[in-house]
C-alpha cells in the first residue's frame, strides 16, 4: 500500500487519538489538529491526502474551515464528521465541497472505507489529469480548415481549455 497521510481535525482529543490509532494501524501517516485555525496552519507545512474534519469546532467551525481548505486546494478530499448532524448540514457540507458526511458515533469500518474511496477517487483524478496533459503534449492538430478549427474548439471544451491542440 502506498503511504497516505490523513489529517484528523476534532476538538475532542479522545476522538483524535482514537481515529489516529486506527489509521496508524492501517499504515497511514497521521496528522492531527484541534481547531480550524490549527488545520490551516498545518496545511501550510504539510500536504495530507485526505482530511477528516469535525463540523463543530471552537472558533472557526468545520464548514468555514472546509471553505478555506477548498479555496486553497480544491482537489483535497475532506470527509466531514459530526455528532449532531442533520440532512441540511450534510447537504451544506457536500455543496461546499466535502467528499462525504459521517455521523458520530463513527463506525470505524465505514470511516476507513470512505477514506479509502476518497483516496482512490483522488488518485484516479490525478492520473486522469496527467494522462490528459500528456496526451495534449503528445498530439497536436495541424491545419487551418474550418473543420480543423471546429475540432479544436470541441477538444478545447472537453479537455479543460487546452487551446494549443
Amino acid at each position: 500500500m502506498t503511504e497516505f497521510t490523513v489529517l484528523i481535525v476534532d476538538d475532542e482529543e479522545g476522538i483524535r487519538e482514537s481515529l489516529a490509532g486506527i489509521f496508524e494501524d492501517e499504515g497511514y501517516v497521521v496528522l492531527t489538529a484541534g481547531s480550524g485555525e490549527e488545520t490551516l496552519r498545518v496545511l501550510k507545512d504539510q500536504s495530507p491526502d485526505v482530511i477528516l474534519l469535525d463540523v463543530w469546532l471552537k472558533g472557526m467551525d468545520g464548514i468555514q474551515t472546509l471553505k478555506e481548505i477548498k479555496d486553497q486546494n480544491p482537489d483535497l478530499p475532506v470527509i466531514m464528521i459530526s455528532g449532531h448532524g442533520n440532512i441540511e448540514l450534510a447537504v451544506k457540507a457536500t455543496r461546499t465541497g466535502a467528499y462525504d458526511f459521517l455521523e458520530k458515533p463513527l463506525s470505524l469500518e465505514r470511516v476507513l472505507l470512505v477514506a479509502r474511496r476518497a483516496l482512490e477517487k483522488r488518485t484516479l483524478e490525478m492520473e486522469n489529469r496527467a494522462l490528459r496533459e500528456n496526451l495534449a503534449k503528445k498530439w497536436k492538430l495541424i491545419g487551418t480548415s474550418q473543420k480543423i478549427k471546429q475540432l479544436r474548439e470541441q477538444l478545447a471544451g472537453s479537455s479543460s481549455g487546452k487551446e494549443d491542440l
